[in-house]
């Protein structure tokens, strides 16, 4: 992720080449309240669950455009909106899937990721890696 995230903003002075500049967007969560709100169990939901309480290996700030590339899927059109690529390593089991898929349905050790909303602390996707 690059250093600085900008957002355009109408009541910006523009600059010598005529261009507006560009207010740093502050995030509203820390990597401290992405921690807190994911510490109690572990809600997969969907395909995935986790036996036991999973350790977070990752968090990072990122955009939807940059966590949309990280993961390979489309997340938001909303491309410079902050999330959080946060990544889990655990227990895991995983049920159901495209079709032909034969899950094995036991548990086993797997690394998972959630992108979560850096407005509402709400989970966008979440998958497997």
């Amino acid at each position: 992720m690059s250093d600085r995230i900008y957002e355009e903003n109408d009541n910006s002075p523009e600059t010598a080449s005529g261009s507006q500049e560009k207010s740093p967007v502050i995030p509203r969560h820390t990597e401290n309240s992405i921690r807190k709100l994911l510490s109690g169990p572990f809600e997969g939901g969907g395909s995935i669950h986790s036996v036991g309480q999973p350790e977070i290996t990752q968090i990072k700030l990122m955009t939807t455009r940059e966590a949309s590339e990280l993961i390979h899927n489309f997340i938001s059109f909303q491309y410079d909106d902050l999330v959080w690529y946060v990544e889990f390593f655990g227990t895991f089991f995983f049920v159901g899937g495209p079709p032909g898929y034969q899950g094995s349905g036991r548990p086993h050790k797997a690394r998972v990721f959630k992108i979560i909303d850096d407005q509402t602390g709400g989970c966008f996707v979440q998958g497997f890696l």
